[in-house]
């Protein structure tokens, strides 16, 4: 049963300009405890926020981990707040809000203890009265443990609605998935249950995409002598991708997929992006590609499919331009060694984004987890540490591919909710929000970074890459004049246009408080 109070968060308001942009941003009041403001969306006349609140269950090391859904009107006052219970489930797992056609939802999926099956489940929002939201099912699925690890992946194009289910297998069986297409009402339009051929529990799949409602692209590594090793020895000796990179394309009227090869030139892939482009009608493949195996990150590749007759077009393979590499081996996350000059392999991409003008965006960051161990003689203990290194932006347009470094360097232990970055795209530009070191808004973008770990000493910059590929960065706010209050950056969600919003968390010695608000550029 979903229990009704109301509480009355007040706002501040606070206006910045930068990058020939202003940027307005509203704050609640902080409140006290360990909250965490996970997702947000807009409503008709404010927004609806999930607040996760996670504590220690007494005299045991569990955590207790409880959700709320706030419905907030424009100026961030609460009108309802309402504990979200599942009565006839054990288990849940939130997959967030979404906004959909103008309607409010809220995604998780449930199951029961001892059952084999786990349900895909939605609520409509009742943007008057939480508690007469009602739930539905979108679909019910098989999984092999008792504690599921599959994946749900949920996508949005301009006409319909994407889920993608990858259930956990027995390593024997070949793969499976499944993948539904709705419409703006989540009335489902067609399906697919999907068990490929023999051989192909060798295969990892990289990412999917969907066209309007009538196509579905999958994207995957097929390793063909079928064991998971990612080289083998070539005719002439040398080391060669012991896996092909294809991609499946489903169309709606048609029984059976179409199974497309990429010709990479024996390139090995370090990562691979799927994206349909409603602007060209054309599906882009991404990714980054290294020369050797076990050598460094040494470019991107780029081919597109035309969406109608799926031709691809010839791949263009492009290296990474060496006067940055040199730039980013001072920030210390490249190598320029003169047989395989490139990035270090902990770098990994970020799904594209697609510009105004029908360009894409493929945005890498360096991000290494260490394991620490510290020790005064008498007492030793370990840490979890986090790297977040220099970002690279690769910039697709009209068969060119232009590079820009992004210079940054931030550390963390124990957690990583302050690091990264959150893209936005506004018109035809990319900017680029994260935690730095306030010297480096002054620092030549020639010069490496200060690194970053005190946070109640760090700003939320604003990093902007124009239409000509120019980077400039200004300060959004400064934690020390803000009660170090500190951004979360894997919190942040675009809720319209040109709306963000955020959560916050004071970096403050015994003191635990949050709070969140929006982002308005204009």
């Amino acid at each position: 049963m979903l229990k009704f109070f109301c509480s009355v968060i007040l706002s501040l308001c606070i206006v910045f300009s930068a990058n020939a942009q202003t940027i307005s941003t509203q704050i609640s009041e902080s409140e006290k405890g360990g909250h965490q403001f996970d997702y947000s969306v807009r409503t008709k006349n404010g927004f609806l926020v999930l607040k996760t609140d996670r504590s220690r269950v007494f005299m045991s090391t569990k955590t207790k981990i409880e959700t709320t859904l706030l419905l907030v009107d424009n100026d961030l006052n609460t009108l309802q707040e309402v504990p979200f219970v599942v009565p006839d489930a054990d288990y849940i797992g939130i997959h967030g809000l979404q906004n959909i056609g103008g309607k409010c939802y809220f995604f998780y999926n449930k199951r029961q203890k001892k059952s084999d099956e786990v349900s895909f489940c939605g609520m409509q929002i009742d943007e008057t009265d939480i508690n007469k939201s009602k739930e539905f099912t979108l679909g019910i699925f098989k999984t092999e443990r008792s504690n599921p690890s599959f994946q749900l992946k949920v996508a949005l194009d301009s006409t319909s609605y994407l889920l993608f289910v990858e259930p956990d297998q027995k390593k024997q069986d070949n793969k499976s998935f499944y993948f539904g297409v709705f419409d703006l009402n989540l009335n489902k339009i067609w399906d697919k249950n999907v068990e490929m051929t023999t051989g192909s529990r060798y295969v990892d799949i990289y990412g999917i995409t969907c066209k309007q409602q009538d196509k579905v692209f999958i994207s995957y590594k097929h390793y063909v002598n079928e064991i998971k090793r990612e080289s083998i020895v070539g005719d002439d000796g040398s080391r060669i991708p012991s896996y092909k990179t294809n991609i499946l394309v489903f169309k709606k009227s048609e029984e059976k997929p179409t199974d497309i090869h990429i010709n990479l030139g024996g390139k090995f892939v370090h990562s691979s992006d799927i994206i349909f482009n409603a602007k060209t009608n054309k599906v882009s493949i991404i990714g980054m590609y290294k020369n050797k195996n076990n050598g460094h990150v040494n470019g991107v590749y780029y081919t597109e499919m035309d969406a109608e007759t799926n031709e691809l077009t010839k791949t263009k393979i492009t290296a990474f331009p060496q006067s940055m590499v040199e730039l980013i081996k001072k920030d210390g996350f490249a190598s320029k060694k003169e047989s395989d000059p490139g990035l270090f392999i902990p770098y990994v991409a970020l799904d594209p984004i697609i510009r105004e003008n029908g360009s894409i965006d493929y945005l890498l960051e360096y991000r290494l987890l260490s394991i620490i161990t510290y020790s005064n003689g008498k007492t030793t203990y370990t840490v979890v540490r986090y790297t977040y290194g220099t970002a690279v932006d690769a910039h697709f347009q009209d068969e060119n591919v232009t590079f820009t470094r992004i210079p940054k360097h931030q550390i963390e232990e124990g957690d990583n909710s302050l690091l990264s970055f959150y893209p936005l795209m506004y018109h035809n530009k990319l900017i680029l929000l994260y935690n730095d070191d306030k010297d480096n808004v002054d620092k030549e973008l020639e010069k490496s970074p200060d690194a970053i770990s005190n946070f109640k000493k760090s700003v939320l910059m604003a990093a902007s890459i124009d239409e000509n590929n120019k980077l400039s960065r200004d300060i959004i706010m400064d934690a020390k004049k803000s009660d170090n209050f500190v951004t979360r950056i894997p919190k942040i969600q675009k809720i319209d246009d040109n709306t963000l919003i955020f959560t916050q968390a004071r970096i403050k010695l015994m003191s635990t408080k949050t709070r969140y608000g929006t982002l308005t550029i204009k």
